[in-house]
């Protein structure tokens, strides 16, 4: 699978997770029952939780799309040029200027990947932990 169709699947993920979001906070009720003559009544705590779970919906939904658009300009990779060719040399240098981890050894570059990993996760619990 190539870049291209690995991020649009990936924003495809986050587009759906955030439609979920945000339907599942359209679907709460934020009313509580009070045992008099009142009937129900709106509890400011489901309310916040509400919002936050539509601001969570809303933020994937969000991602979701421009992950998705990002997928159609990553550029197609060019067939496999010989080493040493006009084509490849060219490539080499626009990849070490775009890509800030092109001195690191593919260990080191996969340590760099799960850190960001890491950091994208622990700020999606904090999202979805403070909308519990």
């Amino acid at each position: 699978m190539d870049k291209k169709s690995q991020l649009q699947a990936l924003g495809g993920i986050v587009l759906i997770a955030g439609v979920a979001a945000f339907a599942y906070a359209f679907t709460m009720d934020v009313t509580v029952p009070t045992g008099t003559e009142y009937g129900r009544v709106a509890n400011i705590h489901l309310i916040a939780t509400q919002s936050k779970w539509q601001n969570a919906g809303m933020f994937g939904i969000f991602l979701g799309i421009v992950l998705f658009v990002a997928g159609n300009f990553v550029p197609n990779a060019p067939a496999e040029a010989a080493v040493g060719t006009a084509a490849s040399n060219e490539e080499s240098a626009l990849t070490k200027n775009i890509d800030p981890t092109a001195g690191l050894s593919d260990s080191h570059k996969q340590y760099v990947a799960m850190g960001i990993g890491f950091v994208i996760l622990a700020c999606v619990f904090k999202v979805v932990l403070s909308a519990v």
